[in-house]
């Protein structure tokens, strides 16, 4: 029995057991059951529908609907009876990303100098120079880095993994992953895949803690950062003044690893 035959069946009986149907007799369930094998079902439901007072078929047609959508959902295939082809894939973004060469930085300061002019992402409010930022990639060797996205073979956006209180050794196992994606390719996950890029990087260097630092109007980030496990962990109140607006300063963490045991020391004076 195909599935146009099984509903139609069916809804002769719920018509039947709900007295909307005056005259069921064996002559209606056999010519329905015909018709619904030859006919797809279409001629079924006009059969049914005759000998329906004209009052209920409003009622009717409700049942057959239902009862056709609950069919036709129930046949569609589920996510592993779908052929391979029909799956739903990843995004390839995370193919594209790659270290961070001295040839990108052009692109990457451009980058960030146009979210400066933008407002709302960084708290820097002139432009920075080509030499600031070949002495900041400098500074991101070792366990850090700096890793940029280039669909089609530009760079769109780039992460970096950059040390958390500079120069303080007691942070050494905490990390500052920030992400900027040009204006102009928002919206299509490159985001999403950097910032899942620095993390794994990040724990796979070992570190313990992985902290943003953001403005608190950047709510696109924030909401992506909770969706990456990160928790608000403290924030100060207008801290920041961008264009005549003060904006909150929000920091945001979340653990990377299990931190080892701290191991005991006695000062020696």
């Amino acid at each position: 029995m195909d599935i146009h035959t099984s509903v139609n069946v069916k809804l002769l009986l719920s018509l039947r057991q709900s007295r909307e149907i005056t005259y069921f007799t064996h002559w209606d369930r056999s010519i329905a059951m015909d018709i619904g094998l030859f006919c797809g079902g279409n001629f079924t439901l006009w059969v049914t529908m005759r000998r329906i007072r004209w009052r209920h078929w409003p009622r009717a047609w409700g049942c057959w609907s239902c009862l056709q959508i609950k069919a036709s959902h129930d046949m569609l295939p589920t996510q592993t009876d779908r052929p391979p082809a029909q799956r739903a894939r990843p995004t390839n973004a995370s193919k594209m990303i790659r270290p961070a060469l001295p040839t990108d930085l052009p692109t990457i300061t451009a980058i960030y100098n146009d979210a400066i002019l933008e407002g709302g992402f960084t708290g820097d409010l002139t432009a920075v120079s080509l030499a600031s930022r070949q002495t900041w990639l400098a500074e991101h060797q070792d366990n850090y880095g700096v890793f940029v996205v280039e669909p089609a073979g530009e760079v769109m956006g780039y992460v970096s993994v950059s040390p958390y209180r500079k120069g303080r050794q007691a942070f050494a196992t905490t990390c500052e992953v920030s992400y900027y994606v040009a204006r102009g390719s928002r919206g299509q996950g490159l985001g999403k895949a950097l910032l899942h890029h620095g993390l794994a990087h990040a724990q796979n260097a070992g570190f313990a803690v992985a902290v943003a630092i953001l403005l608190g109007g950047n709510a696109r980030s924030i909401a992506l950062l909770q969706r990456f496990g990160f928790a608000e962990s403290g924030r100060i109140q207008h801290a920041a003044c961008i264009f005549g607006q003060y904006i909150d300063h929000v920091y945001m963490s979340r653990l990377l690893t299990r931190p080892a045991p701290a191991t005991s020391s006695v000062l020696q004076v």
